[in-house]
């Protein structure tokens, strides 16, 4: 069991040796949360404020603080909505700062999901405080706590590729790579492994390196393949599958990858991540459909819709935008409406820019 783990195992065994049934409950109620989150998230978000409830009227601040700390991280990775997400994550760092917290366990997987929301919310906006976050963190982190490494090395790929630094993102996630396999838990390891094999499909598609997305989503398919909890990687590993077969030529290979990535996601509780929608309209944009191209996009805007996803709602916007413009039906209400999205942001200026290209039907530089 991980460091970041132990001491609520081992709380739970106490409890048991005594007969506390109520404290007992806690990790179970945990665990029972995350059995099936990308199938039903609101009933895990639900059991999580069950949990929080319980463990105050225990007064048991530890596990208050950590059914607090899962509901961001359920709310950030299951239902993406981050609409007031910033103010909880703040809140949860904050609180974990006081001295009764200054060994509770899992204190940088708190850092770690605010730097989340700040690369969700608005990664330009928002970049000084991303770069002290992963800062502090790698200091903080000490033998052991592997799950934090991992959670920083993935946030700081991420980082990399808001700021189209390509080349330093895909290096960072060879790195990562090389770290997971290292370590003895491989179980573990294979959690975080495919995020990163993920996102070396989203790197690969980038560079146009259609060699490497083919070989990269394989791998991906094949990592998560090894466990039904990871089904939204496995509908996006098909989907990049799909993709790179479309740009060889196999139409109909492609065609089938790309149905059963659709019927997968679609089965899923969890609207899909951006990479879903990129890969998506990918594999239409490589058949020259620009119309199927622009309704997947549009499809995409409304998972995005007062989610509070400003950066990635103004991108897509600005697509669409593009889109139209090619096809010779861009109207000014659509670019009012990229524009609004750019002024919410912190700094707009790179999607201004962007916006200013594709009004002339230019892509902007990719990610």
């Amino acid at each position: 069991m991980r460091s970041d783990w132990q001491w609520f195992l081992d709380f739970e065994n106490e409890a048991e040796r005594r007969g506390d049934a109520e404290r007992g409950r806690l990790l179970q109620i945990h665990i029972e949360a995350l059995d099936m989150p990308e199938r039903d998230p609101d009933r895990t978000l639900a059991m999580l404020r069950e949990g929080r409830q319980l463990a105050e009227m225990l007064d048991e601040p530890w596990w208050v603080l950590l059914f607090e700390q899962w509901h961001v991280h359920g709310t950030i990775h299951y239902q993406k909505d981050f609409r007031n997400l910033m103010d909880a994550a703040m809140r949860n760092v904050l609180k974990v700062r006081k001295p009764l917290y200054a060994r509770y366990p899992q204190r940088l997987w708190i850092y770690n999901d605010l730097l989340t929301v700040c690369l969700c919310t608005d990664p330009l906006g928002y970049a000084e405080r991303i770069r002290e976050g992963m800062a502090y963190v790698e200091g903080e982190i000490q033998p052991g706590m592997t799950d934090s490494e991992y959670l920083l090395h993935d946030r700081k790929v991420c980082f990399a590729l808001e700021q189209r630094r390509r080349v330093e993102a895909q290096q960072l996630a060879i790195r990562a790579l090389a770290r997971l396999d290292e370590d003895s838990d491989q179980d573990v390891a294979g959690h975080y492994r495919i995020h990163i094999h993920l996102l070396l499909c989203l790197i690969a598609y980038g560079d146009r390196n259609w060699a490497e997305l083919r070989s990269w989503s394989l791998v991906a398919e094949e990592s998560a393949r090894q466990g039904t909890e990871y089904r939204h990687a496995l509908a996006l590993a098909l989907m990049w599958r799909a993709v790179a077969a479309r740009q060889a030529g196999e139409r109909s290979e492609a065609a089938r990858l790309c149905r059963s990535a659709r019927t997968r996601m679609e089965r899923l509780g969890t609207p899909p991540d951006s990479d879903y929608f990129d890969a998506w309209a990918g594999y239409h944009e490589l058949a020259g459909n620009s119309p199927q191209t622009l309704r997947v996009r549009e499809q995409e805007i409304e998972t995005l819709r007062d989610k509070g996803r400003l950066a990635q709602e103004c991108a897509v916007l600005i697509e669409c935008c593009r889109l139209r413009a090619l096809m010779g039906e861009l109207r000014p209400e659509n670019v009012h409406a990229a524009d609004t999205a750019a002024q919410k942001l912190r700094k707009p200026d790179r999607y201004l820019a962007d916006l200013d290209k594709a009004l002339s039907g230019e892509k902007p530089e990719e990610l």
